[in-house]
């Protein structure tokens, strides 16, 4: 947009002509003496070009930046909002989750980041999506599988990934709860855990059984965090394990030593 050399009218000043433009610093001379103006700010209450044209080009740039400032506004708003909601969380014990993937299931739900809550098998809601009332914004889903030929006792802990930090369960209407976009971990196939340790607090019986998910103690699954990372220690995944850890704990408000 060329400026200089166009006429112009400030409401204290009067009339002047533009002698020069740097970035977002506009040159103008009146009678009173040159004067220093940020462009295209001060067009919206104190200067006017006598182009209509570059009048309303002006103004169209106004428009502009006055959107970006308000949509900025309105993120720091949000991302306020979302830390003051996560501050505020009413945090549930047992708010976790642990999956049984088939060897099918497996590719999918990586490519994807997300699994399947499985279906309700009887009663009033036989074939409708399992809901998950514990998970909020503070739970975790482990993946684990148990290879074709192992025993039960042999399933493996694969991966883990956060719920997204809008994510209630008892909203969860389809059954499919997506990754974090940040907060979520693939193992490879040497730093795979055993998952049944971990449940050395309930009854000893190893059985699965046909549901997708079942429900894991916040402690419990802090602990499965922290052996992952250990897991992952001298590689590129360290650094994130670590940060998926940390957020886990402060997010549940855990300060363990294990």
């Amino acid at each position: 947009m060329q400026l200089v050399g166009q006429a112009i009218k400030h409401k204290v000043f009067g009339k002047g002509i533009v002698t020069g433009r740097d970035n977002n610093v506009l040159t103008v001379d009146f009678s009173a003496g040159e004067k220093r103006f940020l462009f295209p700010d001060s067009f919206s209450s104190f200067l006017s070009l006598q182009d209509g044209g570059l009048q309303n080009e002006i103004q169209a740039l106004l428009q502009e930046k006055h959107a970006k400032q308000h949509a900025k506004q309105q993120e720091i708003a949000k991302e306020k909002a979302r830390r003051d909601y996560l501050r505020s969380l009413k945090i549930v014990p047992n708010s976790q989750a642990v999956f049984n993937l088939k060897k099918e299931e497996i590719a999918k739900a990586f490519a994807d980041w997300s699994v399947c809550t499985g279906y309700y098998l009887s009663g009033y809601s036989k074939g409708k999506p399992r809901t998950l009332d514990r998970l909020a914004p503070n739970s975790i889903c482990v993946l684990t599988h148990c290879k074709n030929g192992m025993i039960e006792q042999d399933r493996r802990i694969i991966g883990a990934f956060m719920v997204p930090e809008d994510f209630l369960g008892s909203e969860c209407e389809d059954g499919i709860i997506q990754a974090h976009e940040i907060y979520r971990m693939k193992l490879a196939p040497k730093d795979e855990l055993l998952f049944w340790p971990y449940l050395q607090e309930t009854p000893p019986t190893k059985a699965w059984g046909s549901v997708a998910f079942r429900y894991l103690s916040n402690i419990t699954a802090a602990k499965i965090l922290f052996d992952m990372k250990e897991a992952v220690r001298g590689t590129g995944e360290q650094e994130h394990a670590e940060q998926f850890y940390e957020h886990f704990c402060k997010i549940n408000k855990l300060n363990l030593s294990f």
